[in-house]
């Protein structure tokens, strides 16, 4: 369930996983990532958080490599070493982009963490020997209430084939066992192809039934580059939706050239 606690809302500090280190490309703590489906180690990204914190922003990049499409899957999770607790779980994550040219890969998860906290992230990856950074930025000082979560995780997802001069159809996302009990939604899309060309995606997300569809999200940007560089600008973007036993998802997108091979995922928070 959500956990509203008095003030959780518009923040006043920012604390960083960056410390005293200099910005760099790739910016983060390395992520070590296991080979699907073992996880890799647990690596701490922040040793004890100053404050209490209402939401919570990761930063994925250089998580790509030439010509191999590197599907990730990241757990962040609190407490101690050996005793971790995952607060957010399977973060669907394809060739995350250079901090320098594309910004990475954002997320923001409301989730709450209490003072002294040690943060750590793990994942694992369709390939061997591949690493991640992985950079947290916490919300602190909150002044004005909102909803908080416990959990954030992974749900479910489809390929979607995007169209070319419009939206190409609905394809359903699925629907997630358990569903009712998420109180937020939302959505990520990523490329799947081998080779990546210089591309931009429209992307639209829906309720539907199959023949009618209410759409909330639309026209949400995804871009790629020759350099196998991915950038999805929803990942921040939170959808309060009236989510209900038997509501199915959907996803369809639009593409400025020839479209590449493409998936939609929905994640949800309680």
């Amino acid at each position: 369930m959500l956990f509203t606690p008095r003030y959780s809302g518009v923040t006043s500090r920012i604390e960083s996983s960056q410390g005293t280190t200099r910005v760099a490309n790739p910016q983060g703590t390395s992520i070590s990532l296991g080979i699907s489906p073992t996880e890799g180690s647990w690596t701490t990204v922040i040793a004890s958080t100053a404050y209490d914190s209402y939401g919570l922003l990761l930063n994925l990049n250089n998580g790509f490599t030439d010509s191999v499409s590197v599907t990730s899957y990241i757990d962040i999770g609190v407490g101690a070493a050996g005793s971790e607790t995952e607060i957010v779980s399977d973060i669907f994550s394809v060739s995350a982009g250079s901090y320098l040219t594309t910004e990475g890969q954002w997320f923001y998860f409301p989730v709450f963490v209490k003072a002294g906290t040690r943060i750590s992230v793990r994942g694992r990856a369709n390939a061997a020997a591949k690493t991640i950074r992985a950079y947290v930025q916490l919300k602190q000082f909150a002044q004005k209430s909102s909803p908080i979560c416990t959990k954030v995780q992974y749900l479910t997802g489809n390929a979607v084939t995007a169209g070319t001069t419009s939206k190409g159809s609905w394809t359903s996302l699925g629907v997630a066992a358990g569903l009712a009990n998420f109180g937020f939604v939302f959505f990520s899309a990523a490329l799947t192809a081998t080779t990546l060309n210089n591309l931009s995606y429209h992307c639209d997300f829906a309720i539907g039934d199959g023949t009618n569809f209410s759409i909330i999200q639309q026209d949400v940007l995804l871009t790629s580059n020759s350099a196998e560089n991915i950038t999805f600008t929803g990942l921040m973007d939170l959808v309060n939706v009236p989510v209900k036993t038997g509501v199915t998802f959907y996803g369809r997108a639009q593409c400025s050239g020839t479209p590449q091979a493409f998936a939609m995922a929905l994640i949800g928070g309680y």
